[in-house]
């Protein structure tokens, strides 16, 4: 799996690319922690490289979610597309996190 992060100062973005699933979530885990526990921003994920997620993912997304809202910060989603997109809407994933349509909209009103 390949992971780019990007950080302009005002929001952290993360490309994960590939299949996101037990053998390499530790991986995403560890990038997503870096900039929830090393950066004072808000996280952006673009999932649109993601070719498929399971649970291991989703996992990561909620526990990064859950300590970025204790510090009054927000992780949004997006370039979600078929599998991943069907993943999420099954798991109820869709009404728990923040899911934009594009990284412009993703980036609206954060500071």
């Amino acid at each position: 799996m390949n992971i780019e992060v990007i950080d302009d100062g005002i929001v952290a973005l993360i490309r994960p690319e590939g299949k996101l699933d037990s053998s390499n979530s530790a991986e995403f885990e560890l990038a997503v922690n870096q900039v929830v526990n090393g950066l004072d921003t808000s996280l952006i994920v673009d999932l649109g490289k993601v070719s498929f997620m399971a649970s291991a993912g989703l996992r990561v997304l909620l526990g990064a979610a859950k300590k970025l809202s204790a510090d009054d910060r927000a992780l949004r989603v997006f370039g979600l597309n078929g599998l991943v997109r069907e993943t999420f809407e099954i798991s109820g994933f869709v009404s728990i996190l923040d899911i934009s349509t594009s990284e412009a909209e993703a980036r609206e009103g954060l500071k």
